[in-house]
């Protein structure tokens, strides 16, 4: 840098760095515009040409109005104000509101839309009309004759005047109350209200059908036609006759007095309820219900089939016929007695008392249970089967007990084996349970007392009876069975052991035991056998013996005639197990040779033929 001379010396030729060519340093408005630190530089002082004395460029908003360019420059943002932010100066129409001066700005030329080209606000009475809305927006006009006029065509609000708006309209309306209600004063066409308008007045009149016709609903005084006003209402009423009299030929209903109309009419009908029950106390041809007349008075009769016959359904006092009046039904009834006992011939169904109607008819039946069984307690002939418990319910045998079902357990029950009249019944020991029960106690056999069953007794023979059969004391005895109930299985057992000997079910062809005992021998000596299904005790376990059971054999002694049939007078069993196997043809286990005497055993384990009659344990002989 030369002294005095030069400000900067940076050795290049460029011109517009912060060094000059000339060798002076850089400077707004020496015209040469320094890169990156000026925008412009004019090198002149003209503070409104396109380069500000700042050296920057000239812009809308910085304030100075550029000349030829600008119409104004306010330096602001405001676009409300006299210079929009264009730099052009406000003005109507422009599309921006001035504050204060304007009240709008749409910035077009529609004078009907909601700003008015002079920028004021469009309003109802500018005599302008609206055309930017449509019907229904808030604002809309239908017409608008800048007048405050509210009779004429256009109402002050902008809207055509029409019939209903609450203004009567100067010579087109009569009246004009703003409301759509019809019966008032003022019709909804806006005409005055008149009788024969067709429109009922509210309050002034009853009715109006805007006829002249005087004999329909609405009279021509515009009141309703009524019954008893004397004029017979078309259609409606049958007759009118103005009076209140219900009992002549017009009722007070204006309808032709009928029978069925509830009315009495005097003179002609004897009563009418109004209805068509047939079952009352008046007939639908208004004649008073009574007995005969074929139809059933309600709660009064219980049936009237119009005729004189007692017999049938209906008796001649309307009462129903039914079992228990003592009237007998025919084709219904059987009989009918008229009263609750189910006991006599006629029963409370009106049936006649049979056998097997499960009622027990007094004097006739012992029994009825009503079912088919013969073969239970009540017999099919309605008499009581025979259960033991008494002389005259006597069974045939203690087997007919049980399968009558009338066993009450092992006890004395009476028995009758002849059947028919019970005067011979007795009683005697059954034994209802032992393999299956029904055994009648024929016989007791016991060492405990006198000889009575030895193998020479008449006792086995005879018809006689001895001893007490009704219980299983330790004695000698015989039942009247043994004489005469038919039999076709024995068992024997003993009353305090296991000892027992039951034959098989066709062991005897229905003999009493009396005609068994007094058959003679036939083969292998004794007078009939069979086989056993069980044996127990000294009844099985004797050595000579095998499982067939033997009734009155004899023995190897010689042979004599006792009580009309053949005997031995030696060891006669009567009934045995024994067999006579190897010449032995001594029969001495069973019964009788307990009580043979001082040749025979007992039933006891022995097998010799030394006497021993001191076993006094009971036997039971029973059969079935």
């Amino acid at each position: 840098v030369w002294a005095g001379r030069e400000t900067c010396d940076d050795g290049n030729r460029v011109d517009d760095d912060d060094c000059r060519n000339d060798c002076t340093s850089q400077r707004c408005g020496d015209g040469v515009v320094a890169e990156g630190l000026e925008a412009c530089d004019d090198g002149n002082q003209d503070e409104t040409d396109g380069c500000r004395n700042n050296c920057e460029l000239a812009r809308c908003g910085d304030g100075v109005v550029r000349a030829g360019v600008e119409d104004c420059d306010d330096g602001n943002q405001e676009e409300t104000d006299a210079c929009l932010n264009t730099c052009a100066r406000a003005a109507c129409g422009d599309g921006v509101v001035r504050e204060g001066v304007e009240a709008c700005d749409d910035g077009n030329r529609e004078d009907a839309d909601a700003c008015l080209n002079t920028c004021v606000a469009a309003t109802c009475g500018d005599g302008r009309r609206r055309r930017d809305l449509q019907e229904g927006d808030d604002g809309y006009e239908v017409c608008d004759d800048g007048n405050p006029v509210e009779t004429d065509a256009c109402r002050s609000n902008c809207q055509a005047a029409r019939c209903g708006d609450g203004v009567v309209r100067a010579g087109v309306e009569d009246c004009d109350d703003g409301n759509e209600v019809q019966t008032d004063a003022c019709l909804s066409s806006c005409r005055f209200a008149r009788c024969g308008d067709g429109v009922t007045q509210e309050g002034v009149e009853l009715c109006d059908d805007g006829n002249r016709i005087e004999t329909d609903a609405c009279r021509l005084n515009c009141t309703p036609a009524r019954c008893g006003d004397g004029l017979v209402h078309q259609g409606v009423e049958e007759c009118d006759d103005a009076n209140q009299t219900q009992t002549d030929g017009c009722l007070n209903t204006c309808t032709a007095a009928a029978c069925g109309d509830n009315v009495v009419q005097a003179g002609v009908e004897a009563c009418d309820d109004g209805n068509e029950a047939q079952t009352d106390a008046c007939l639908n041809d208004c004649t008073e219900a009574t007995c005969g007349d074929a139809q059933v008075q309600e709660g009064v009769e219980g049936c009237d089939d119009g005729n004189e016959v007692q017999t049938d359904a209906c008796l001649n006092d309307c009462s129903a016929a039914s079992c228990g009046d003592e009237v007998v039904q025919a084709g219904v009834e059987a009989c009918d007695d008229g009263n609750e006992v189910q006991t006599d011939a006629c029963l409370n169904d009106c049936a006649l008392a049979t056998c097997g109607d499960a009622l027990v008819q007094a004097g006739v039946e012992e029994c009825d249970d009503g079912n088919n069984n013969d073969s239970d307690e009540c017999r099919n002939n309605c008499t009581l089967a025979p259960s033991g418990t008494s002389q005259d319910r006597a069974g045939l045998s203690c087997k007919a007990i049980l399968d009558n079902g009338a066993s009450t357990g092992d006890k004395a029950y009476w028995i009758d084996p002849n059947g028919g009249a019970t005067d011979d019944a007795f009683q005697t020991w059954c034994d209802m349970t032992t393999r299956g029960g029904g055994w009648t106690l024929m016989a007791k056999i016991t060492n405990n007392d006198g000889k009575n069953w030895s193998a020479h007794s008449a006792r086995w023979v005879d018809a006689t009876t001895f001893g007490t059969m009704t219980s299983l004391t330790n004695s000698d005895g015989k039942s009247e069975a043994f004489n005469s109930l038919e039999v076709t299985e024995v068992m024997v057992t003993s009353a305090n052991s296991s000892h027992q000997v039951v034959s098989a079910a066709n062991c005897l062809s229905n003999w009493t035991l009396r005609t068994l005992f007094r058959r003679n021998s036939l083969d292998e000596n004794c007078a009939h056998s069979c086989g056993t299904v069980h044996r127990s005790g000294n009844w099985q376990g004797q050595a000579r013996q095998d499982s067939t059971l033997r009734f009155r054999c004899r023995d190897r002694d010689g042979v004599t005639t006792a009580h009309g049939f053949t005997v031995t007078n030696g060891d006669n069993s009567f009934v045995t197990t024994m067999s006579h196997s190897g010449g032995n043809r001594d029969y001495n286990f069973g019964l009788g040779a307990g009580e043979g005497g001082a040749s025979t055993c007992d039933w006891d384990n022995s097998t010799s033929d030394a006497s021993n009659d001191g076993d006094d344990s009971l036997q039971l002989f029973y059969a079935r």
